[in-house]
């Protein structure tokens, strides 16, 4: 069942977190596009099929969802794309998201280029997750399943090999410990 019947309600939660949000169905040109771009660039380690049913992404303001993807599953991923569209709008000096994407991608695509250590990347996607982990609370276990997830992700051909394992754990059980240690207090 498709989460657009819902996309008045999806907005409106989204806006909550940075206002002007736009959601779109990943099913267009557009994605079609990045997803063959996403396949070359990650030597065929990241199928097109599954970066379009399996990926979410932000690009300013302009949130993609998958097409098959629940209310409930959207709902969850809203706050860590939502934080994207926050730090796009910090690079783009606060003026609006879509001045800040350009800056936002050269810092985490082309810094440094772009396998390896490529640290504002493991930034922004380990403080996106923890928005993402803040506001929806899960229990411990799923909170660190996730993470085991997010590590394996982060440092695979999902995020172009962006950081060595060690250390994208290191650095996510850190966020974990934080964010449970916030639960408790």
């Amino acid at each position: 069942m498709s989460w657009e019947k819902d996309k008045g309600y999806l907005t409106n939660y989204a806006q909550l977190f940075q206002k002007d949000i736009k959601l779109h169905n990943k099913d267009n040109w557009f994605c079609r596009a990045l997803s063959w771009i996403v396949f070359i660039i990650t030597f065929g380690k990241k199928d097109r099929k599954s970066w379009m049913e399996n990926v979410a992404f932000a690009a300013a303001n302009h949130h993609f969802y998958p097409e098959k993807w629940s209310t409930k599953t959207i709902e969850d991923k809203i706050p860590h794309e939502a934080f994207h569209t926050k730090d796009m709008n910090a690079c783009g000096l606060f003026i609006h998201p879509m001045v800040g994407l350009l800056p936002f991608l050269i810092l985490y695509y082309l810094v440094p280029i772009p396998i390896g250590f490529a640290y504002a990347r493991l930034v922004f996607e380990l403080r996106a997750k923890e928005a993402e982990w803040m506001e929806n609370k899960p229990k411990l276990q799923a909170m660190q399943t996730d993470a085991d997830k997010f590590v394996e992700s982060i440092s695979g051909a999902t995020y172009l090999w962006a950081v060595p394992k060690f250390f994208a754990k290191r650095q996510t059980d850190k966020v974990v410990e934080k964010v449970y240690a916030t639960y408790l207090g």
